[in-house]
């Protein structure tokens, strides 16, 4: 269960760790038993998890709301500090390109 993080997975996994050791006698004696036998309980655990599917992203949504709110701080966040400075940036470099006024006034 330690692996899994379910209940149900863990003893599908039990009872396939015992239907594996008792089709397939590969024990060697040179080992415990019990190490053995974690060793294919913990490579079932894995080879479940390598075939499992990756979750979507959209699946996280609740039918188009948002899955979270980010509460208002009043402190301009990341992407609104890198937005402006992006945009500084912009009008820097168009400002460069504009012809200067010499005429004095």
């Amino acid at each position: 269960m330690y692996l899994t993080g379910r209940r149900e997975l863990a003893e599908d996994l039990f009872q396939e760790t015992w239907i594996r050791c008792s089709n397939a006698p590969q024990f060697n004696d040179k080992y415990s038993f019990s190490t053995w036998l974690f060793a294919v309980a913990r490579n079932l655990a894995i080879d479940h998890m390598r075939r499992k599917q990756p979750a979507s992203l959209d699946g996280l949504l609740n039918d188009g709301e948002a899955a979270f709110d980010v509460p208002a701080t009043g402190q301009p966040t990341a992407f609104d500090m890198t937005l402006q400075r992006e945009q500084n940036e912009q009008i820097s470099a168009g400002m460069e390109h504009l012809p200067r006024n010499t005429a004095k006034r």
